[in-house]
């Protein structure tokens, strides 16, 4: 464990801001400036990529011990939705072809037909009052939805937008270039601004979907669902996003990612796997400096790690 509190350790002060050390960087054109996430840290949650060990970053999620097998709810949960009728999506349970849904709010309690697919659009003469938080469950055929931890992992929750971030959410829209209006990454980011993560997930799934599998989609897609503690997704995410990385050459953005599949497993206390990609993150970066910097940079660990109570 003092092995990887020190490369946790090293990682940060490598990167932050202020330090002199010669690390290489993406060069950026003007229009790719604002969405680039070469030069970019990457968030997880509410913390930066290299706040590794801290409990803002590490808080225990009741849904990152989730099973796959189990009908989880992928989209909408932890989110915001705008004044229309939302896409639910969840995980398809092997061996489970029939679901019904079921949707509760201070005024509203209903339960679907049968659905034969892991997907159901939310009924436009259900009522959805901005500013309301609803619930939604997916209970499998013949199966009860059991309790994992605090929560059931088959529910999902969603607040819509009030009436004034409607329309500021449209201002911000109407705004836009015609041509940046067809950018996923500049679309998910408007998104995740007003909180609307399942309409950037969307977004962007759809965008690789169609066949434009870049590391950027799949980078931002980790961070996504990293917010709305579907751990799992965004490890897959990630770790499609760092084998593009690889092809792209790109030692820093590898070592972030890296760094942020470390901080994942350590969230799922899968903590040899962690101490693994912290390793590998710690060796990207050692490509990015100079032998004497490194030198100078670990004098500096030792003598932070003297002070640790």
């Amino acid at each position: 464990m003092l092995s990887i509190f020190k490369w946790s350790l090293s990682l940060a002060l490598t990167l932050l801001p202020g330090t002199e050390l010669a690390l290489a960087t993406t060069s950026l054109t003007p229009s790719e400036e604002e969405l680039n996430y070469s030069d970019a840290p990457i968030y997880l949650a509410s913390c930066r990529w290299w706040h590794i060990f801290t409990d803002e970053c590490n808080a225990a999620d009741p849904r990152s011990g989730i099973k796959r097998n189990t009908p989880y709810i992928i989209t909408p949960h932890r989110t915001k939705v705008q004044q229309q009728p939302p896409l639910v999506r969840w995980n398809a349970v092997e061996g489970i072809t029939q679901y019904k849904v079921q949707v509760k709010g201070p005024d509203l309690q209903y339960t679907s037909e049968i659905v034969i697919d892991n997907a159901w659009q939310y009924p436009a003469d259900l009522p959805l009052e901005p500013g309301i938080t609803y619930t939604i469950m997916v209970i499998p055929q013949g199966q009860s939805c059991i309790q994992i931890g605090s929560e059931l992992p088959c529910e999902g929750k969603f607040t819509v937008l009030t009436n004034q971030q409607s329309a500021q959410l449209e201002e911000d829209l109407v705004a836009l270039p015609l041509f940046e209006r067809s950018n996923p990454l500049k679309m998910a980011s408007i998104y995740q601004k007003y909180e609307l993560y399942a309409d950037a997930i969307d977004a962007l799934e759809k965008a690789i979907s169609a066949g434009s599998n870049s590391r950027e989609y799949n980078q931002f897609l980790g961070e996504l669902y990293k917010q709305v503690g579907l751990y799992d997704l965004a490890l897959d995410k990630y770790q499609e996003a760092l084998r593009l990385a690889e092809e792209e050459k790109d030692v820093l953005v590898q070592a972030k990612l890296s760094a942020a599949m470390g901080e994942l497993n350590f969230t799922l206390t899968n903590y040899k796997e962690a101490g693994r990609w912290f390793e590998q993150a710690k060796a990207h970066l050692e490509k990015l400096v100079y032998d004497k910097e490194i030198e100078g940079l670990e004098q500096r660990i030792n003598d932070a790690l003297e002070r640790v109570d």
